[in-house]
Formats: structure tokens, sequence, C-alpha cells
């Protein structure tokens, strides 16, 4: 399922040992992009409307339970934390990605207790990625304006994201535009009309 599509009914996750994480406390709980260690990670970025996340949930809390004090399991809610989404460029519902010392590795198989178990289990070395950076202030300015729905917002995201020419050259024209508007309204026509 797509996390752009929303028809299907909301459903409550209420789970014991899974952790809910969010963009505010992603990175602080888990350390994954500095790659100090809180333990490894397993997470399941889902949203609640999601068919194939709902009949994941069960399943998912008995990973949790099997791996406590061994790996942290966790869930990240698609509806309330869209830039993490974003940073890891999660496409489709339920994703599930382990971390482990500033790398990633997203699990495709089976979503079966004992394929999962065995994932989080096995010390994979090779297909492990790099884990991407917190996104930039801009970048996050400029998600809540997509999320908002705002046209801009998209481009701006693009922009940041993709053109870093692009980027710059907004900043510059921002740049310009203030010193154009500061030079008008502090013009020497001005004062002098206010003075007397």
């Amino acid at each position: 399922a797509s996390p752009q599509g929303h028809a299907e009914e909301q459903v409550t996750r209420s789970d014991d040992e899974v952790i809910s994480l969010s963009d505010g406390d992603f990175e602080y709980r888990t350390q994954a992009g500095s790659g100090a260690s809180t333990g490894d990670w397993f997470v399941e970025f889902y949203a609640p409307w999601c068919s194939h996340c709902t009949k994941l949930a069960p399943v998912w809390e008995e990973v949790a339970t099997s791996l406590k004090g061994k790996v942290n399991v966790a869930k990240v809610d698609f509806t309330h934390n869209k830039a993490l989404f974003q940073r890891f460029k999660v496409k489709n519902l339920p994703t599930l990605i382990f971390f482990r010392g500033g790398k990633m590795h997203e699990y495709v198989g089976q979503l079966t207790r004992r394929d999962l178990l065995a994932f989080a289990q096995e010390k994979v070395t090779d297909e492990w990625k790099p884990v991407p950076p917190e996104l930039t202030l801009a970048a996050s300015v400029a998600l809540q304006l997509q999320n908002a729905g705002s046209a801009l917002g998209r481009d701006i995201v693009y922009i940041v994201q993709v053109r870093t020419m692009g980027t710059l050259f907004l900043m510059l024209a921002a740049l310009i535009a203030g010193i154009l508007a500061g030079c008008c309204l502090w013009s020497p026509s001005r004062r002098s009309g206010s003075d007397g």
C-alpha cells in the first residue's frame, strides 16, 4: 500500500512492547544517524489505515516481545511523522528497517514472526546502507509546506533536495529581494518626507 492514499478505515494500535517513535524523538532515542549506540532498532513505518499494517500489528507485537532486551522494536506512524518517511524514502507500507551502528538495512521478505525474528537476529554484513542525515531546516520547512498541500511547497522540496544550484539561486534571490525592499523602505526620499 502506498502512504499517499488512505481510503481504508482508521485502526488504533495499542501495542505493549512496541516503542512509538516520532519526528521529534527518533534521532534522540535511536541515535541512528550518529552511529552512537542505544542498541539495535527494528522499526516499522506504518499508517493506521493500511490493511497490511493492521495485519502485521499482532505479529509485530510478538516480535517485540521475543526480542525484548536484545533489539528495540518500534513503530513510526506516517500520519503524524512525514519527515521520517521523507528521510528514509519510505514509499510502501509497511516498511521495516533495521538500524545498527549508523547503518540501516530494509527488510524484504515474508511478514511472519519466524522470518522477522530470523532477520533481526542474523548478523547481516552486506546490503547495509548509511543512515541518511536528518532533514535540514529548509527541507523541514519545505516539507511542512508540502504537507499543507501547497504547490509552492512541493516546488521548494524539489529545489532543496534535488537542485543544489537552484537552492543557492533561491537563497540569492531572497537576499536580493530583501536588500531591494530595504532600500525602498529606507530611501532618502521617504526619510525626508517623514521628517517634515
